[in-house]
């Protein structure tokens, strides 16, 4: 099993925000749609990027 470690995950986030790993995302889908974007990655497993489920905090 992995276990996050709390000082990785702080390095991790460094290399991030200093751009030098990152994500790349291939959809956008806001939380309402989550059934369909669940179905879309389902549909496309070997696409070059990430489907994201975006929550609107306000």
């Amino acid at each position: 099993f992995v276990r996050p470690d709390p000082r990785d995950l702080a390095d991790l986030a460094g290399l991030a925000e200093a751009g030098v790993v990152g994500v790349t995302v291939a959809r956008t889908f806001p939380l309402e749609r989550a059934a369909e974007a669940h179905r879309s990655a389902a549909e496309h497993p070997g696409s070059q990027g990430r489907t994201v489920v975006a929550v609107d905090w306000e």
